[in-house]
C-alpha cells in the first residue's frame, strides 16, 4: 500500500473514509458530489482507500434505519462495496489500544477512534463528514472535513 505523508496533504491520496462518508454514495444527502468523487477516483486507480471491517456494520445499520431503504437495498449496497475490492482491514492489538488511548483522549467512542488510529498507523489520511468528530481531532493534521474538500 502506498501512503500519504502528512505533509503532501492531499496531493497524493491515500484515505481512510469513515461511514459518514460512505453512507453517501447510496443516500442524497449533502456533500453527496464529493463523497462520490473519492469513490470514483478509488475506482479510477486515482486514490487507495482501506476501510476498517467495522465500516460494514455501520453502514449497513445506516442503511437499515433509512427509510428509503429495504433489506434487499441494504444487502444490494454492502455487496457492491465488497466488490469494489477496498482494502477491508482487521483489528490488530496496537490499533485498538491506540484507538483506546485516543478515546479518553478526546472524548470519541472507539468506533471513531479506531478509523482516527488506523489512518495514523499507516499514515494516511482520514475524512469524515461528521463535523463533530473532524472538530475533536482536526488538529492531528491528517484529518479531512469532506464539506471542506
Amino acid at each position: 500500500m502506498g501512503r500519504l505523508k502528512r505533509s503532501e496533504k492531499m496531493e497524493r491520496k491515500a484515505l481512510i473514509v469513515d461511514a459518514s462518508v460512505v453512507v453517501k454514495w447510496f443516500t442524497k444527502e449533502e456533500d453527496k458530489e464529493k463523497a462520490v468523487k473519492i469513490r470514483d477516483d478509488f475506482v479510477n486507480g486515482n486514490i487507495e482507500i482501506v476501510f476498517p471491517d467495522l465500516i460494514l456494520y455501520e453502514i449497513a445499520n445506516a442503511l437499515r434505519y433509512n427509510p428509503n431503504f429495504n433489506s434487499d437495498d441494504v444487502n444490494s449496497a454492502i455487496e457492491s462495496l465488497l466488490d469494489m475490492e477496498i482494502d477491508i482491514v482487521v483489528p490488530q492489538s496496537s490499533t485498538l489500544k491506540k484507538a483506546i488511548e485516543i478515546s479518553f483522549e478526546r472524548n470519541l467512542t472507539i468506533y471513531d477512534s479506531f478509523y482516527i488510529a488506523l489512518a495514523s498507523e499507516i499514515d494516511y489520511g482520514f475524512v469524515t463528514s461528521d463535523e463533530q468528530l473532524y472538530k475533536k481531532v482536526k488538529d492531528l493534521g491528517f484529518v479531512y472535513l469532506l464539506g471542506e474538500m
